[in-house]
């Protein structure tokens, strides 16, 4: 015989049999799912980041007091140098005894556009020191080397509130290394006095 195509020929025309799966294979081709061409990635998924609490605090937080009121907005510029996420920060308790407290937290873009808000509604019992840790409605995923703005503002009549002395830049241990956050004072909304160094923004909840 001659070359495979005369050989497949000679068999269909010999052989009903044959024609018939040759037929087959032809609808089965036609109808069959595609085939998949190339490398197959195999690649185990990564188990989510940890959520992690980060502190730009240097003192305790018994420094003292801020007074705080609606319309007066404590704000922060901060970059990374890596991606993350962040899910939220901590506010302060009141100094007076029983209060509760209510207000607002955001994250802001480089615009003054919101990215990520949530509002919080806090007691304290006793009037001691501590945080409360408020998570945004939303994380939102960061992008290192983007200028960001955290705000806080306590809604309601004049009250205080702890406030700290804080870290102008810091180091996260993130799953890729170390990434470093850097502060600084921002201009956004009617500053209540604090500056980037002293103020009521001080702790994150973040993941990367």
């Amino acid at each position: 015989m001659g070359d495979d195509w005369e050989v497949s020929n000679t068999l269909k025309s010999i052989s009903p049999h044959y024609a018939s799966f040759d037929r087959m294979q032809q609808q089965m081709a036609m109808y069959a799912p595609a085939l998949h061409v190339g490398k197959i990635n195999r690649e185990e998924t990564k188990p989510p980041k940890p959520i992690q609490i980060v502190s730009r605090q240097t003192g305790p937080l018994v420094d003292g007091w801020w007074g705080v009121l609606e319309d007066k907005i404590d704000a922060l510029d901060f970059t990374s140098t890596s991606d993350m996420t962040f899910h939220g920060m901590s506010v302060f308790g009141g100094i007076d005894g029983v209060e509760t407290h209510t207000g607002d937290i955001q994250l802001l873009d480089e615009f003054d556009s919101v990215l990520a808000s949530a509002t919080f509604s806090i007691t304290t019992d006793d009037g001691s020191p501590k945080y409360f840790d408020v998570l945004f409605d939303k994380p939102f995923d960061i992008r290192a080397g983007v200028l960001y703005t955290l705000s806080v503002e306590y809604l309601g009549e004049f009250t205080r509130v702890y406030y700290m002395d804080a870290e102008m830049s810091i180091e996260v241990r993130c799953r890729e290394g170390v990434a470093v956050l850097d502060f600084s004072d921002s201009d956004y909304g009617d500053d209540n006095g604090t500056t980037a160094d002293e103020g009521l923004i001080s702790r994150f909840i973040i993941s990367c």
